[in-house]
Parts: structure tokens; sequence; C-alpha cells
């Protein structure tokens, strides 16, 4: 198996995750089911949807600062660099 093969693996085995982590959801909001869902989106590349769930998160748990530094990490990657400043004064 080559390198582009595994990558693409693992971008499906975060898309799987994300399913599994919406659906514990539905059952219960818990913070972090939905920072981890805000993890598998970021590692996917889904920077904007990430972010959704980190504040969905911290909407739960205004103190939970993993969700404030990953949410900040995300508002970087998109060049939003003085909100990310902001989540991560934050943490």
């Amino acid at each position: 198996m080559d390198w582009n093969e595994l990558y693409n693996l693992g971008l499906g085995f975060f898309e799987k995750t994300t399913a599994f982590f919406e659906e514990a959801l539905e059952m219960k909001p818990d913070p972090e089911a939905c920072y981890n869902q805000g993890v598998a989106l970021g590692n996917s590349g889904k920077f904007q949807e990430a972010i959704a769930c980190y504040d969905k998160t911290l909407a739960i748990k205004p103190d939970f600062y993993l969700a404030w530094y990953n949410r900040g990490v995300m508002l970087g990657n998109l060049g939003r660099f003085e909100a990310a400043i902001a989540s991560y004064d934050k943490t």
C-alpha cells in the first residue's frame, strides 16, 4: 500500500468517526463527544465544521480549554488570526 492509499483510508476513518459522534450527540449532548467530533472534522480538513463543534462544546462547557485551543487552531488554519488569538486567550 502506498502513501496515498493510506492517506485516503485515514480520511475515510475520520468520516466514519464524525458520523459516530453525530449519532452519539443525537442521543445525549455531551461536551467530550462534541469536542471529539470537532477533532475528527479538523483532521479531515473541515475547519469550519470543526469550529461549529467546538462552539457547541463550549456552549455546554465554557471552561473546556482544549476546545478553546483547537478552535484557535482551526481559525488560524482559515487565516482568521485575530479570532484565533481570542480563542487562545480563553485557555
